[in-house]
């Protein structure tokens, strides 16, 4: 992950993928709306969308955070291979 406009990456922990987004657990505090570049390895693809954080939280009993990330940009087959394997996992 990469939040927009910076040069550093954090390297995430990804939880509940959907087609719409997913949620992050990140070592920092990321504010909602702010706008985020991801690299998501899925099986042995790597997808690439853009994101914004829609919501954050302390993570319980840890020093990270939660962070709930919605896809506003993302290739069309980047998504229909998202969209198979969320719906396979089922």
């Amino acid at each position: 992950m990469q939040v927009r406009g910076s040069n550093l990456f954090n390297r995430t922990i990804g939880e509940n993928v959907s087609e719409s987004g997913l949620c992050l657990v990140n070592s920092e505090f990321v504010a909602p709306l702010t706008p985020v570049m991801l690299e998501i390895e899925v099986l042995s693809k790597v997808l690439h969308p853009i994101g914004k954080v829609v919501w954050a939280t302390p993570y319980a009993r840890a020093n990270r955070y939660r962070l709930g990330a919605e896809f506003i940009e993302i290739e069309p087959q980047e998504k229909k291979f998202l969209t198979d394997f969320v719906n396979m996992s089922r």
